[in-house]
């Protein structure tokens, strides 16, 4: 069972089956109807049971016609009507399934995905950027979402055996599937290529760890990056540039540590863009690729605030969006919207833990989630 909400704090419980399947079901019950009775009253008509001004009482005989009268019909007759009924009830069926399989590409073409605690366990939600639709959309665990670029599918990592996989859910919640990637260890923090067809990740095993890429089916993983050589290092949350050239991924080199590093998709001209002390993370690109969002202190550093900045995706100057201080609140988890005007955020503080969306520069701040208690939200991807 997932959760709707159509009002602030208000979740109602919804069947998991989804409208879809009811609408299409309804919808070719009604077609199955027209073809069978239109091709019984075509052949019927042809045969004279029911044709116009007939006597149905008892002699079958068009009303004030004698029998010769009243042309037979030629003997392909039938046989072409009902193939014209047939091929028009195709077309009118094809059309619906066509629609019906288009509906959740144009409901997810401007939606946030998100996680947040539900009891013990991390599940994913989503919600329209005006506050409203939110839907739960699973009910076994899921974390680090991410939309895929036609908005049919979200990507995403949940707990798998002593470790994490990789899955991929439709966008109202249907066809769940782990992504089969042959590899040993963990896999986490999916993102797909702009073109649709692959996934970067980051995939762990006791001896190493680093980015990976692979075909949205899991086939042909390949490594892209090596997290440093030392206790407590890792490469993590990697994410694609517009043009499919390049990966944005943090790196971190131990608990206080962190910096955004961009890479080619070929493993070549690896850079770092940030300091390892603002211990910089979670990056998301401009939808122009002319810079990047990203989250400060992703760790706790007491007495500072975790803020958001904007980088070019050749380094330089930064600029800050959020000024928070003393440590008390922060902001996490930026995602640019599709159009690059607005970022969906997690402000975290405490009297708050909900996503807020503001302009590009930073201004107009406003709350877009309302979830009640503790929800731990975090991790939006705005699609």
């Amino acid at each position: 069972m997932g959760v709707e909400a159509n009002a602030p704090n208000e979740l109602v419980p919804v069947n998991a089956k989804r409208h879809l399947s009811f609408s299409l079901a309804t919808v070719l019950e009604s077609i199955a109807v027209l073809v069978v009775s239109r091709v019984f009253a075509r052949s019927w008509l042809w045969a004279g049971q029911l044709a116009p001004g007939a006597d149905h009482s008892g002699g079958g005989r068009p009303t004030g016609l004698a029998a010769s009268d009243v042309a037979a019909p030629a003997a392909t007759a039938p046989a072409a009507h009902t193939v014209a009924t047939i091929r028009c009830a195709m077309r009118i069926l094809i059309s619906v399934i066509v629609a019906l399989l288009a509906a959740p590409v144009a409901a997810a073409a401007n939606t946030i995905v998100f996680q947040a605690t539900v009891g013990a366990t991390r599940q994913l939600f989503t919600i329209r950027p005006d506050g409203t639709g939110l839907r739960q959309l699973t009910a076994s665990g899921g974390e680090q979402p991410a939309w895929s670029p036609d908005g049919r599918e979200i990507a995403f990592d949940a707990p798998s055996g002593a470790g994490t996989a990789l899955f991929t859910v439709r966008a109202d919640g249907t066809r769940l599937g782990a992504l089969r990637l042959g590899l040993s260890g963990s896999s986490a923090a999916p993102d797909w290529s702009p073109d649709g067809t692959k996934l970067a990740f980051d995939h762990s095993e006791p001896s190493e760890n680093g980015i990976f890429v692979a075909g949205v089916d899991g086939s042909r993983p390949r490594r892209i990056t090596a997290g440093l050589a030392l206790p407590n290092a890792y490469d993590t949350a990697a994410t694609w540039s517009p043009d499919g050239a390049h990966l944005c991924f943090t790196r971190v080199r131990n608990a206080r540590e962190s910096a955004l590093y961009v890479v080619g998709i070929d493993g070549e001209g690896l850079r770092r863009l940030t300091p390892w002390s603002l211990d910089a993370s979670a990056a998301s690109w401009a939808p122009d690729g002319s810079k990047l969002v990203f989250e400060s202190y992703s760790t706790p550093h007491p007495g500072r605030s975790a803020n958001l900045f904007t980088i070019r995706p050749g380094g330089g100057a930064m600029t800050q969006l959020t000024h928070f201080t003393g440590g008390a609140t922060h902001g996490f988890g930026p995602s640019y919207s599709p159009d690059g005007t607005q970022i969906v955020w997690h402000k975290l503080g405490p009297h708050v833990n909900q996503l807020f969306v503001m302009d590009a520069d930073g201004r107009n701040q406003r709350q877009l989630t309302h979830l009640p208690g503790n929800p731990k939200i975090s991790h939006p991807d705005w699609g």
